[in-house]
């Protein structure tokens, strides 16, 4: 009977779980500015549910007491409203978050009830303006290959309830050395309103790597920041690791750790290892395929066959080849691989085992025998 009861269970729970992962609602997120008084309606879209679950409707929030619902509850997929009667004002400036919640009625009374309920909500933002001037900026950016041009998107909003009119700009830096700096001209942004400005770097005479840039608005004795990182690319790769301590005695796995420096796909990243003593080559052996994604990294491997060499430093070869639209390119670096006896582990275990049984009998047999009588 319990194992009955466990399966019905298990198999509400993959309901359930289906259910989770169909049930929606829409909009999702809706945003609006302060205003003493302010009237909003707001409809729900609810789908994904079947007929037969009635789902219970729900506010909360700190501006909660300011929504109400044209219903409580709906059965199945349905349509309802929310009905938004702000106050003529609101003392704490800021975003405040109200959610409005759809939530499966749970019979508790029924014995196979699962205690939790599908619940989902969504989200009404309100914008309660800072009082003077109060700028927020949203600085974005895409990564390029060297020689492209880089866009630059900035959101500047104005969250006070003052006017501000503002030059904005945007610095670019490598660590701590300024580069350049790209200036927009007078932009006027009115309280609650926002601003989307967009603006070009030319790359040709950058090099490759990683880049700071940060958007900066003086107001009014302030000053708005935003910062953003962004990488340059160009067609190479770089070698991250690789195996460089190899037992003798057997076929060994060799792996090479590669990143690209590239914003584009790289086909067909392989290595060709030449393994050298004193000069006089050894073995070599070719590593498996892969491609790279832009700024992706991946592992090639090989096998060495280890029973050629002894104990010692090998001087190493890998040469990396690879392709990256069209061009054919490779790298080229010289390491250090050394060759190692293997330790058998196994056996060192056994021994230690051996010597602590041992040591427990001596201390046994040795231990100080206490003598009594009995009385």
């Amino acid at each position: 009977m319990k194992t009955k009861r466990g399966l019905f269970i298990f198999i509400l729970m993959i309901f359930c779980i289906g259910q989770i992962l169909a049930l929606g609602v829409s909009p999702a997120v809706k945003g609006i500015n302060f205003k003493p008084g302010l009237k909003e309606e707001f409809q729900y879209h609810v789908f994904g549910v079947p007929s037969e679950t009635e789902m219970e409707l729900y506010v909360s929030g700190d501006l909660a007491q300011y929504i109400s619902l044209d219903k409580n509850s709906l059965f199945g997929e349905g349509v309802f409203t929310a009905y938004l009667n702000l106050p003529e004002n609101i003392q704490v400036p800021g975003t405040h978050k109200v959610y409005i919640g759809i939530k499966e009625k749970i019979d508790d009374e029924l014995v196979e009830a699962i205690g939790t309920s599908i619940t989902i909500e969504v989200l009404i933002n309100v914008y309660v303006p800072y009082p003077g001037k109060y700028l927020v900026l949203d600085l974005t950016s895409k990564n390029v290959n060297q020689g492209e041009k880089l866009d630059f998107n900035l959101d500047i909003t104005n969250y006070g309830k003052e006017n501000v009119s503002v030059f904005p700009r945007i610095e670019i830096f490598s660590g701590e050395n300024l580069l350049e700096t790209l200036g927009f001209s007078e932009k006027s942004i009115e309280s609650q309103a926002s601003v989307k400005l967009k603006k070009s770097l030319d790359t040709i005479n950058y090099s490759s790597g990683s880049y700071n840039a940060i958007a900066i608005v003086n107001y009014d004795e302030q000053i708005a920041t935003d910062e953003h990182s962004f990488r340059i690319g160009e067609l190479s790769l770089n070698l991250i690791n690789y195996t460089n301590k190899i037992y003798v005695g057997k076929l060994r796995r060799f792996d090479i750790g590669i990143e690209s420096d590239w914003n584009n796909l790289i086909n067909g990243a392989n290595a060709q290892v030449d393994l050298y003593k004193d000069s006089i080559f050894i073995e070599g052996f070719k590593t498996t395929s892969s491609d790279l994604s832009a700024f992706g990294s991946a592992i090639i491997s090989g096998y060495v066959d280890a029973t050629n060499f002894s104990v010692g430093d090998y001087n190493t070869k890998i040469k990396i080849n690879y392709f990256g639209e069209g061009i054919s390119k490779s790298l080229e670096k010289e390491v250090i691989v050394t060759f190692e006896k293997e330790t058998n582990t196994l056996l060192i275990s056994v021994i230690l085992l051996v010597v602590l049984i041992i040591i427990s009998i001596v201390i046994f047999v040795l231990r100080p025998k206490k003598n009594g009588k009995k009385k």
